[in-house]
């Protein structure tokens, strides 16, 4: 609650893993596609900056915990001090048994503030016990104890420069957590139909079904996705072992299911190497076969966060154009780019790739 530790160790321990699950993979293939200096280079750059910043958060945290032992007439200082006299001459050459007995005797002591407090009535209450109660009370109602959630640093921690040079204070520590598709940032929460467009078929639970719970497994479950974690998600789905990357064609409601849509999304997949999934992501389902998986925003909110974020003269006020989403195997955002949809209706236009790479 508030010591980041567990959080910092698991992201680290994730971003690590796959980078060298994919350089291992690599070199046993014999392959000199990834370069082991660049991918293990950026862990520190991505990691470094989260790990210092979740550090002064926890030590921010931990000064919110003195505010209420000071109400109380408590010093942090008393237990350092207890031990450091305790092994100072002539203390310490008492016995072991003495020694711990003085100790608790210390602690009592320094515990009076707080006795005052055991009184079952506020009437038999001391004004000692009324003070430090009205103390505590206003720390509490200013909001100023320890908060239990942190959105920002919880979901909203990125690598990318702007967040790196992040120095947020204590007013911005519980701020609301802003989803973005964004270079360096975590893939929004959306939650999306998973479609075998080459069977024509898929069984699909709501959102509210799948936000609740409330779920039965012949309903298929599994059938519905969140964005937030579509690397594993597709991994368990697909059965594939190793780290993915995966990139999404995000198409807006305005361009058409033609036949080069789909000729376009499979020369994507041709052109990666690596461990790559391209998915299109659709509003609807396609009226035109695909072969494979893909996704259906019926509500695009992946296609206008993306156009949210878009860079001016990258894409344009209109919604003719496919979004070029290349996620990372830890689920975020490597890169957004923008292509026109004349493309996908072009059988001689292949230089979007000059684009997205």
């Amino acid at each position: 609650a508030g010591g980041f530790g567990m959080n910092t160790g698991l992201q680290d321990a994730h971003n690590l893993a796959w980078r060298l699950t994919l350089l291992l993979k690599n070199e046993a293939s014999g392959s000199s596609l990834i370069n082991a200096k660049s991918i293990l280079g950026k862990y520190e750059r991505d990691r470094k900056p989260i790990a210092s910043q979740n550090a002064a958060l926890s030590v921010r945290n931990y000064q919110r915990t003195l505010r209420i032992a000071r109400a109380c007439y408590l010093d942090a200082q008393h237990p350092q001090l207890l031990i450091k006299l305790l092994d100072s001459p002539p203390i310490n050459f008492l016995p072991l048994h003495s020694r711990r007995e003085m100790f608790q005797k210390l602690v009592q002591v320094a515990m009076m503030p707080l006795r005052s407090l055991e009184a079952s009535s506020t009437a038999s209450k001391s004004l000692h016990a009324n003070y430090i109660e009205s103390n505590v009370r206003a720390i509490l109602e200013s909001g100023g104890s320890l908060p239990l959630v942190f959105p920002s640093f919880e979901l909203g921690f990125a690598y990318d420069e702007e967040k790196n040079n992040w120095n947020p204070n204590a007013a911005m520590d519980t701020a609301g957590y802003v989803p973005r598709v964004k270079v360096g940032h975590r893939l929004p929460h959306v939650v999306v139909e998973v479609f075998d467009a080459s069977k024509d078929q898929n069984v699909c639970l709501t959102e509210r079904d799948v936000a609740s719970m409330k779920v039965h497994s012949e309903k298929g479950f599994s059938d519905c996705i969140s964005l937030a974690d579509i690397s594993s998600q597709l991994r368990q789905k697909l059965s594939v072992v190793d780290p993915i990357f995966n990139l999404l064609p995000v198409f807006s409601e305005n361009i058409d299911d033609r036949t080069n849509t789909a000729k376009l999304i499979k020369s994507i997949a041709d052109e990666f190497e690596m461990n790559t999934v391209v998915t299109p992501v659709f509003p609807k389902r396609p009226r035109s076969k695909f072969e494979g998986v893909v996704l259906v925003d019926k509500n695009q909110k992946l296609y206008t966060l993306a156009k949210r974020e878009a860079l001016p003269g990258t894409a344009d006020n209109s919604n003719d154009q496919i979004a070029i989403i290349m996620v990372r195997p830890d689920g975020h955002v490597a890169s957004v780019s923008w292509i026109h949809e004349a493309y996908a209706n072009d059988n001689n236009s292949y230089n979007y790739f000059d684009q997205i790479r």
